[in-house]
Parts: C-alpha cells; structure tokens; sequence
C-alpha cells in the first residue's frame, strides 16, 4: 500500500472513531434523559392508579407505560 493510501485508511478510521464517540456520547444523553422520565411517569402513574383503588399501581402502571411505549 502506498504511503497515501495508508494516510486516507488513518483518516478515515479517526473519523469512524469521532463518529463512533459522538454517538455513543448522544445516545447516553438521551437514555438518561428517558429514563428519567420514565420514572418519574411511573411515580406518577402508580399515585394515580393507587388513588383510584387499583390493586398493584406500580405493577400497572408498568405494563400501561409498556404498552403505550
């Protein structure tokens, strides 16, 4: 391989590696950002349900936010 073909695979392999950090950066951003608040929608679901008189809130208001997911 020519010393510029090896130049551009180096080049090429940072920019995956940049793109690769960048993603994995965002999507952590957004998981905690969702989970967050899925369980503050769930707190809250599960207060309602128990308000209502509903047997296991917590339990429902899992498998409704799943469902609706």
């Amino acid at each position: 391989m020519s010393r510029l073909g090896q130049s551009s695979t180096v080049k090429q392999v940072l920019r995956d590696l940049a793109a690769l950090v960048a993603r994995v950066g965002v999507g952590g951003i957004f998981f905690a950002n969702g989970w967050a608040k899925l369980e503050d929608g769930l707190k809250i679901t599960g207060a309602n349900f128990s308000a209502q008189g509903a047997p296991a809130p917590g339990a429902w208001a899992t498998a409704t936010a799943s469902l609706n997911a």
